[in-house]
């Protein structure tokens, strides 16, 4: 039983899961159509990522947050655009439903970002602009290649698993990227001033509860 596994696991699981990974990579190549709405998505999100590794200091506002909300809205009505010139609208289940999930989930985003429903912090973390282009990106893979050809819950684990490394790939690439780019000096100064009165602070503070004592 353990060996049956575990030759599944090395043999066919894990072969499979790194060749759609790969087709989640190479699928622009395959179908340069998609470059058209992929390569705004992907220049977005570089320049936006770059950005806030420089001014570290500089947060995501609720603007910023509809702005990315309504930028997915776009692709997600391309992602329709492109089903209904194929004439599968409602005929390709499975690609229909990745669309409007997309239209969708930017319109709640949209509703919550412009009546600033959420805290600040998760509103920030679900709008920000890494999640936005990801999923603007999977979902324009998904759409104009063949990659859920096969219809079958295997296939769609497979995907699902591949996405997932995919997303963990590039989550470490925006972290290194944040972490080697050169920071503006008055940030910097500014972060380690703040660092120095909040330590003040917490010395007064400590002087305080003793004095009390």
């Amino acid at each position: 039983m353990i060996f049956e596994v575990s030759s599944f696991l090395w043999n066919s699981l894990l072969p499979d899961i790194f060749n759609k990974f790969f087709d989640l990579v190479g699928a622009p190549f395959i179908h340069p159509e998609m470059f058209w709405i992929l390569t705004p998505v992907i220049i977005i999100w570089i320049i936006i990522e770059l950005y806030f590794a420089r001014y570290i200091r500089e947060e995501l506002e609720y603007e910023s947050a509809l702005d990315n909300s309504l930028f997915l809205l776009f692709v997600g009505v391309d992602l329709l655009r492109r089903i209904s010139f194929e004439k599968l609208l409602f005929h390709d289940v499975l690609r229909t439903v990745i669309a409007l999930l997309v239209v969708s989930f930017s319109l709640v985003l949209a509703y919550l970002d412009f009546f600033h429903v959420l805290k600040r912090k998760i509103s920030f973390r679900v709008s920000s602009k890494f999640t936005i282009s990801f999923v603007a990106y999977i979902s324009i893979i998904l759409t104009y290649s063949d990659i859920l050809a096969v219809r079958s819950f295997y296939n769609c684990g497979v995907t699902l698993t591949a996405v997932l490394l995919f997303y963990l790939l590039l989550r470490f690439i925006v972290n290194s990227i944040r972490l080697f780019e050169p920071k503006k000096v008055d940030e910097v100064e500014e972060v380690l001033h703040d660092v120095e009165i909040d330590l003040e602070n917490a010395v007064h503070e400590m002087k305080d509860k003793k004095n009390k004592n």
